[in-house]
């Protein structure tokens, strides 16, 4: 009986709707009334009215046109309707029509819906049209999910099917309807994973600022992040090549490599399986003095230095016969070339700390008069290597080119603590010496370190620094200490000969702030204190005198020592008694 009532006030207030649009009647002068039972009572002359008392607003259906899926998976498109409560909707009818190369096997859904409790009668039996019919005995309220249609998704990567909602009616057209039709379209898959650098002691570390390149219908890259994590999608159909490259972010190639390779070479130590791709610079499957020396090479910027601070991985790249899935830990190992330590610090916050420092060992230049126009030996100094496995430093060195200049071989280790190692040297610009040596055993000894040779090309009067620059030792550890110099050149009328040395105790510590005195054979003497690393010189030495040079100190006693004075004498060191 419910349904009845219903029925005839429906009818009713559609036979006003007529008798108003189409009897001519003033919409101003009438009111329409549809009491219970279905009753029309025309409208008095006192009444206003508008047509929106009498036609109910239009709902709108909408599908997404933003429906992305992948290919050979099920996909849903949810029909959406505005709020339907009090409109009256009995039942809808629709057709959907589709694209049956990229979709196909719908399947309609009223579950959770809207439309939950309708009798749903469907029809897709012609690809690319569904017809769908829906009714029940009470209105649908509310807004929100009135259908879903299920698909399979068939076409390749890129392709996309509208789906139109053609026609489209609730309760045979009342209320009206406002649709929006929707598109599916199907996308690739993604491929993700982390690139770790292979080489690393531990734990593992990531590798930022990786390109990983996609090679195939429709080319895609992406970068790691600070955590060498990648992911990106955005394929095409058909096979793909993806591929991990780097530049830059260049660290931790020093002469220690160099000197690690060395060391392998004649069966000192054996490199792991990664250290020796790291090591083989020269890039022939061999590792031999060689690679060592390219690595050396390029650590003062000569420009044969082979696949040095290049970036390798692991696998060099990855195929794909198709990126419809997800791939998902497609990891890489990198490998910095010439980097065989494994020292290597990813310029990140999550970089590993600094390995702690078993000591600190001096270095010093210098201070040197020589004359104008002549060879400069500058001896370099340097505090006790014993026990600390040093096996190789490299510095830069900055000098004034107007006053002095290396000499085609400035670097010489005859009878220094360098005795033995292998040296590479590079005068990169005027005013900058760039050197690093290696050896396979660790260096022992205080003393001279290494004799640097110049030549004087200023006039008498000039002065030029010697700076230390970055002076390392093995890969930073120990630390050092490193202590500047100077050379001054001198006028021939004026300049005699030179005795510089060292005051040392026994155990080959310095020994600062002492007086030192040189005693001539017919027993003139000069007095000059040694410098806070013991250091001490005479110049203005007349050449070809025998002297004696004795030392007055406080806590330590020095005996005499007699020396004959031809030329500069550059390496006079004293060692206090035991």
């Amino acid at each position: 009986m419910a349904q009845k009532v219903r029925s005839r006030r429906t009818k009713a207030l559609t036979f006003a709707l007529i008798v108003f649009a189409v009897g001519g009647l003033s919409l101003s002068t009438v009111r329409a009334r549809v009491a219970g039972g279905g009753v029309f009572t025309p409208p008095s002359s006192n009444d206003q009215v508008t047509v929106a008392n009498f036609l109910p607003p239009c709902s709108t259906v909408t599908i997404s046109n933003t429906i992305t899926t992948r290919r050979n998976v099920s996909v849903t498109a949810p029909i959406m309707v505005s709020d339907l409560t009090g409109l009256g909707v009995l039942s809808f009818d629709f057709n959907l029509t589709y694209d049956p190369a990229v979709l196909t096997a719908p399947v309609v859904s009223n579950a959770g819906t809207l439309s939950s409790m309708m009798v749903i009668t469907v029809n897709p039996n012609t690809p690319g049209v569904l017809r769908v019919s829906g009714y029940y005995q009470d209105f649908m309220a509310g807004a929100g999910t009135m259908l879903n249609i299920s698909f399979t998704a068939i076409g390749p990567i890129g392709s996309a099917s509208d789906l139109v909602l053609s026609p489209y009616a609730f309760n045979e057209g009342n209320p009206c309807s406002i649709v929006t039709n929707g598109r599916i379209t199907i996308v690739s898959g993604t491929v993700s994973g982390a690139i770790t650098y292979s080489n690393a002691q531990s734990p593992p570390v990531p590798v930022p600022n990786v390109l990983v390149s996609a090679a195939g219908s429709i080319p895609a890259s992406t970068n790691t992040n600070f955590s060498g994590l990648y992911s990106f999608g955005g394929f095409g159909a058909g096979p793909y090549t993806v591929t991990p490259s780097k530049t830059g972010d260049v660290n931790g190639i020093t002469g220690f490599d160099s000197a690690l390779i060395a060391q392998h070479v004649v069966l000192l130590i054996t490199l792991t399986p990664t250290q020796l791709l790291a090591a083989d610079v020269s890039q022939n499957n061999q590792v031999t003095g060689f690679d060592a020396a390219l690595i050396a090479q390029y650590i003062v910027l000569i420009p044969n230095i082979g696949n040095t601070g290049s970036w390798i991985f692991s696998p060099p790249n990855r195929a794909y016969g198709n990126l419809e899935a997800d791939f998902v830990n497609q990891d890489h190992g990198a490998i910095l070339m010439g980097e065989v330590s494994g020292n290597w610090v990813a310029p990140t916050m999550f970089a590993r700390p600094a390995v702690p420092e078993i000591a600190n060992l001096s270095v010093t230049a210098p201070a040197v008069t020589a004359l104008a126009d002549q060879s400069i030996t500058i001896p370099a100094k340097c505090g006790d290597t014993t026990g600390l496995n040093i096996l190789a430093y490299q510095f830069d060195l900055r000098y004034d080119p107007a006053v002095i200049t290396p000499q085609p071989d400035p670097i010489s280790t005859v009878g220094t603590i360098s005795e033995g190692m292998f040296a590479t040297s590079n005068p990169v610009s005027p005013g900058l010496l760039k050197v690093v040596l290696f050896a396979t055993t660790p260096r022992v000894g205080a003393g001279t370190l290494v004799n640097l040779k110049f030549t004087a090309v200023g006039p008498p009067g000039a002065v030029s620094p010697l700076t230390w620059v970055d002076f390392k030792w093995d890969e930073g550890n120990p630390g050092a200490i490193a202590t500047n110099g100077q050379v001054r050149l001198l006028s021939p009328t004026v300049a005699g000969a030179v005795v510089r040395g060292r005051l040392l105790t026994a155990t080959g510590q310095a020994v600062p702030n002492t007086r030192v005195n040189l005693i001539g054979i017919n027993g003139g003497s000069r007095t000059v204190i040694s410098s806070g690393f013991g250091y001490f010189e005479f110049a203005g030495v007349t050449a070809g005198q025998t002297y004696t040079i004795t030392a007055e100190g406080r806590r330590f006693s020095f005996a005499p020592r007699v020396l004959t004075v031809g030329n500069d004498v550059t390496d006079f060191d004293l060692f206090a008694d035991p």
